[in-house]
């Protein structure tokens, strides 16, 4: 079986000033529990992933509302494998693993 026969070619993505309670609802509206946070000029580059754990402990932690805190200190930075590009790039490129 190789990646590209499991994985989801359309990503939802956020950018990193959009806010929790946006990225909540569009996990909620699409059932996953990620996103990756891209930002860009012209071109989309992935420059990390938030999870619903973050914005869980986010909200948590500031004691805001969602709609009031961004994702940008929530999310994870990218690992160096990221780093390079945008998220369509890669896709095609982790679709030649095999799993």
């Amino acid at each position: 079986m190789r990646v590209d026969d499991v994985m989801n070619k359309h990503v939802q993505t956020c950018r990193p000033d959009d806010s929790l309670e946006l990225a909540a609802q569009i996990m909620w509206d699409h059932d996953c529990g990620c996103l990756p946070v891209c930002s860009g000029d012209g071109i989309t580059r992935t420059i990390g992933m938030i999870t619903d754990r973050d914005i869980c402990m986010g909200a948590l932690f500031q004691g805001k509302p969602l709609q009031k805190m961004r994702s940008r200190p929530s999310f994870a930075s990218t690992s160096a494998s990221w780093q390079s590009g945008c998220w369509p790039r890669h896709t095609g490129h982790a679709a030649s693993y095999r799993i």
